[in-house]
């Protein structure tokens, strides 16, 4: 079915490149409980980008920026270093670091 005016053809999904491989890594990020955007479909992309680091907090809410301390101190490290954060960034359990306990760098 599609939305009047709109031409019908294969879904979006459907006509990206079955896998990408940009000059950079990037950092892909979600919250376990989005209500919005399912974490799965996070992995998803992730997968579909080589060299890809795919970060998904454990907490509820719509994006992680807003949602997860640890996601939000990993994109701002991520956009101005280009450093991936570690595996275990966000696996406490919290959505606060594990690895940094002075919190996140929007509180100090």
């Amino acid at each position: 079915m599609s939305c009047t005016g709109w031409p019908d053809g294969p879904s979006l999904a459907e006509r990206l490149p079955g896998r990408l491989a940009p000059a950079a890594p990037v950092l892909v990020t979600a919250t376990e409980d989005d209500p919005i955007t399912p974490s799965a479909w996070t992995a998803d992309l992730g997968a579909r980008i080589a060299g890809s680091h795919v970060l998904i907090a454990p907490v509820a809410g719509h994006g992680a920026l807003d949602n997860a301390p640890c996601a939000a101190d990993a994109i701002d490290t991520y956009l101005a270093t280009g450093a991936l954060p570690p595996e275990e960034k966000c696996r406490n359990g919290t959505g606060n670091p594990s690895r940094s306990p002075g919190g996140d760098a929007r509180s100090r």
